[in-house]
């Protein structure tokens, strides 16, 4: 037991004469370059000019989708949520189909019906067409 105590003592005695570790030399701060963000692709940003240039509201759910597209849309980096290189993308032309298939489900599906309606038809010519796009097809999500 006399050796335990004697290395124990040994090993404190060492700790306590030796100089503290000193803490890592710190990097010098480097010059970060802040993000850049993401360019606004035209569609997305003349979405947000249509929802600003919209009529009043005509009752609280109304008020309450525009307020929420407009929040969804300034939010927005990229691409725009439906339209790929002027025509539906992949997702859009799923929801096409599912409000299509309405009558599947004991719906009426004319009470979906949008003037994008057709899989496979829609292309815009202009950045305003691909936004009006944008914003009309999940209108009937809506009602």
């Amino acid at each position: 037991m006399g050796v335990a105590v004697a290395f124990a003592g040994a090993t404190a005695l060492a700790a306590e004469s030796s100089p503290p570790a000193a803490p890592p030399a710190a990097e010098p701060p480097s010059a970060v370059e802040a993000p850049v963000a993401p360019a606004t692709d035209p569609i997305v940003a003349e979405v947000r000019r249509q929802l600003e240039a919209a009529p009043a509201a005509s009752d609280a759910r109304e008020e309450k989708d525009g307020t929420t597209l407009k929040d969804f849309y300034a939010a927005r980096q990229g691409a725009p949520l439906w339209i790929a290189e002027g025509k539906l993308n992949a997702n859009a032309e799923a929801l096409v189909k599912t409000f299509a298939d309405a009558g599947d489900y004991g719906l009426d599906p004319s009470a979906f019906a949008t003037p994008l309606n057709k899989v496979g038809t829609f292309s815009a010519a202009t950045t305003e067409e691909s936004a009006t796009a944008e914003l009309t097809l999940p209108r009937p999500a809506r009602l």
